[in-house]
Formats: structure tokens, C-alpha cells, sequence
């Protein structure tokens, strides 16, 4: 994983590599579901709860992902330090003493997330997710995280053969996270729609007929977000925003 950041174009970028090596070939095989984000098993989960808590708030209860996938970028310890990183990087610091494990952390985490009715006091700093197969996973679930601490930004992730990530449920979640559609603001009180304001967009390369976008094999697990279809010649097909491709 990799965090950049450009003062020259204004913008933070999330990197994550595919998979490499036998552990993240497991993460790749771990095809049951789980709920969004970080796992809590108990109470006594150090740093979980304050970082679960966003997600319980604002994340429909049906909504399910590859767990394999889903473990991969919050249940490692690197996450609280990357959403740190991130944090610095768009204050215009740098990752040093970034801290994967304390709790004094949160704070700054969820800084943004605690001045959201004054957006003016954020650097506005362009946010992108990337990343190539289980990485390209791991960008766009990241991805969402960073919608929720940075709700009035607009994410982006720009990925690489992704395979499927979540159910139905979640196809439509995120297909109320594009900047056209207000769909979910019928479900939000007008203290939320004010806050609300940012979006995530996905947009997924396809190179030809990687087999990769195609799996996992499963009926109940979809795409989501803006299909770039690579074919022979350098013709790129875009689909339109389409969280119900079952296909690439």
C-alpha cells in the first residue's frame, strides 16, 4: 500500500497492490460475506469501536462484501495508520508518527468528520483510491470509508480488473453514493442532507477478458460503479454506472 500526495495537482491517492503471495491469495479465497467495515468481536477490541461506529451510523444493516476483502483493509493494523496518514496529508503534513494502535488517534481521524458543518476549514485536497485486482477491491471499499470521514469531498477510485466485492444491497448503497443520484436523501433528515454533500465514484478498467472482474463466480455478489471495457485496438467501451453487472 501506498500514500502519495501532490501539492503541485492538489490531491491525496491511496494505492494497493494485487495479490502476491499465499496470504492474500486466502484473502482472495474468503468468499463468505460480512457487514462493512471493521470487525468488533468484543468490547475489548482496542481502537475498533470508535472506528466501527461511522459505519454503524450510516451504512444500511443489509448491505454485505466479500469478507475476504473486507478483512484485508480494516481489519489491518495499517488501517487506522493509513486514515492518520491521509488525515496529515491533506493538512499538508506527512505520515511520521502516524500510530496503528493508539487510541489517542481518533481524534484525528475523525477530525473532518466532526467539523463537517464547516467545510471551509479543510484543505481541499482531491481525494483517489486506486489499486489492481484484490488491490482494486481494497480501493474502492477504502474508498467508502472515506466518504463517511470526508462526506462533503468528492472520492474517487480508479481501479484496475476488480473482481466482485459485495450483494445487491450493496449495489444500491453505492449507487446512492454518485453525485446524480439523490435517492438517499429521502431517507435523511435535513440536518444530514446539509452534511451530506460529497460523493464516490467508482471507475473500473477491464482489460479485455481478464478473468479477474469475472469472479467471484457467485450469484449474489455484483459489480459496482463505471465500467471502462479495454478491447484489442485500444477501443475503450464505457458502461454506464452500472452496480448490477453481474458479468465484467
Amino acid at each position: 500500500m501506498l500514500v502519495v500526495r501532490s501539492k503541485l495537482y492538489n490531491y491525496v491517492a491511496v494505492a494497493y497492490a494485487g495479490t502476491d503471495d499465499y496470504k492474500t491469495a486466502l484473502t482472495d479465497g474468503d468468499i463468505l460475506t460480512s457487514e462493512l467495515g471493521p470487525t468488533v468481536n468484543s468490547s475489548t477490541d482496542e481502537g475498533k469501536n470508535d472506528l466501527r461506529s461511522i459505519f454503524d451510523k450510516n451504512v444500511p444493516k443489509d448491505v454485505r462484501v466479500h469478507r475476504g476483502f473486507n478483512s484485508n483493509v480494516f481489519d489491518s493494523e495499517d488501517y487506522r495508520k493509513v486514515l492518520n496518514c491521509i488525515s496529515s496529508a491533506r493538512l499538508g503534513g506527512d505520515c511520521e508518527g502516524s500510530s496503528s494502535t493508539s487510541t489517542t488517534d481518533t481524534s484525528n481521524i475523525l477530525s473532518d468528520y466532526s467539523t463537517k458543518t464547516d467545510p471551509s476549514s479543510i484543505t481541499p485536497y482531491k481525494i483517489f483510491t486506486t489499486g489492481h485486482s484484490l488491490g482494486a477491491a481494497n480501493s474502492v471499499l477504502l474508498g467508502v470509508a472515506l466518504h463517511l470521514y470526508y462526506p462533503n469531498e468528492t472520492i474517487r477510485s480508479v481501479n484496475f480488473g476488480c473482481p466482485k466485492i459485495g450483494n445487491v444491497e450493496w449495489g444500491m448503497y453505492m449507487n446512492s453514493l454518485q453525485p446524480e443520484d439523490d435517492s438517499i436523501a429521502l431517507e435523511r433528515t435535513k440536518k444530514e442532507e446539509k452534511f451530506f454533500k460529497g460523493s464516490f465514484e467508482v471507475f473500473r478498467f477491464v482489460n479485455k477478458i481478464d478473468l479477474v472482474p469475472r469472479l467471484p463466480e457467485l450469484p449474489l455478489l455484483i459489480h459496482v460503479g463505471h465500467t471502462l471495457q479495454m478491447s484489442i485496438g485500444g477501443i475503450i467501451r464505457v458502461r454506464g454506472c452500472c452496480f448490477f453487472c453481474f458479468l465484467s
